[in-house]
């Protein structure tokens, strides 16, 4: 028993590391982190130091000139929205990634406890709809404010703890059984998590002066209507009926 439980710690902080929720889609361009952020350092003051030390990124205050433009109004409601809340850390770092390489793409992240959002140029460059822009800014800041990251994690670790106990009672391999429980647990809950972003996004979006029924149909360019198994993501239409449905009461 010492012997899987060794196994089970030693896969959690991989685990743990891995797992993040997605944003508008996924990637595997993410910047690797740098230094963790100065406790009172500003987002404006994070995203040039983040951007100092990935090449690929720039902030968002020199990046796209329709990003900009949203974010200058779009921002301060996000943030707003996070410190009525009670959330620690609301100035968020904006940066763009210019990797001309980098997929249509989306998602907020952590570096530190600073919350950090990333928008790629290939996204920006085919999307120029400010709605749609600014609902997704919306979305990615509502990740941060209703703490999914962390949540996910949790729901990583213990579903690699069922999954190597499971493992060793099955007669398999444990490292195996965690790292399955892990995948299974990071997706439980995954669609409720893009669902609650999209309400809170579509609330911000429309405080900001934004239609999120016009910014939501970005996620329904292209859709088949087919949904993998195990998706992160909810079907295009329900998100689409969830916005519609939070934007009537607005």
């Amino acid at each position: 028993m010492r012997r899987t439980l060794f196994a089970i710690m030693s896969a959690l902080p991989f685990l743990a590391g891995c797992v993040d929720v997605e944003q508008t889609s996924q990637t595997n361009n993410r910047p690797t982190s740098p230094a963790p952020v100065q406790t009172g350092e500003s987002g404006d003051t994070a995203a040039e130091r983040i951007a100092a030390k990935n090449p690929h990124l720039i902030p968002a205050r020199r990046g796209s000139r329709h990003y900009r433009t949203v974010l200058a109004r779009i921002e301060p409601v996000a943030e707003a929205e996070c410190r009525a809340r009670g959330v620690s850390r609301c100035d968020f770092a904006f940066l763009e990634d210019i990797n001309p390489e980098a997929p249509v793409n989306a998602f907020q992240t952590r570096d530190g406890n600073q919350p950090v959002v990333i928008i790629t140029r290939s996204l920006l460059n085919d999307v120029r709809d400010p709605h749609q822009i600014a609902f997704i800014i919306g979305h990615e800041t509502s990740h941060h404010i209703q703490n999914h990251l962390p949540r996910q994690q949790r729901n990583a670790q213990a579903g690699a703890i069922f999954g190597a106990i499971l493992a060793n009672q099955i007669g398999i391999n444990v490292n195996d059984g965690a790292q399955i429980g892990g995948f299974f647990g990071s997706r439980s809950y995954s669609q409720n998590f893009e669902l609650e972003a999209d309400s809170l996004g579509a609330r911000i979006t429309h405080n900001a002066g934004y239609d999120p029924v016009k910014g939501i149909q970005f996620f329904a360019r292209g859709s088949n209507g087919r949904q993998p198994i195990f998706a992160t993501h909810p079907p295009d239409a329900k998100r689409i009926e969830n916005v519609e449905a939070v934007a009537a009461g607005l």
